[in-house]
């Protein structure tokens, strides 16, 4: 009995059809482009990103804390450059936050 098939249909009913690839860009990627991913990613809603135009190299320890008080793990997160994740491109929606 081969189930790949089948299995593969209930994979794909499971997940959801609004689906988006977002990427978050600031100029650190040290605080609000890495919540906004960590919330994007929460949603279950979208393959999210973030990058910044200069990344200080490490996460803001505030943002750390402030999001595990909500439940989500931030300190696994990279501070990224937008080279860094060019290969993830395209991306649906480029959201960009200005100081």
């Amino acid at each position: 009995m081969h189930t790949g098939s089948k299995t593969n249909t209930i994979i794909k009913q499971l997940q959801p059809i609004d689906m988006k690839k977002l990427l978050f860009v600031c100029i650190e990627n040290s605080n609000r482009s890495q919540m906004a991913q960590a919330f994007a990613l929460m949603s279950g809603k979208a393959e999210a990103y973030s990058s910044g135009s200069r990344p200080s190299g490490i996460v803001n320890p505030k943002a750390i804390a402030a999001m595990k008080e909500l439940g989500y793990d931030l300190s696994t997160h990279k501070s990224k450059s937008l080279d860094d994740v060019k290969d993830y491109a395209p991306f649906e929606a480029v959201v960009t936050m200005g100081c």
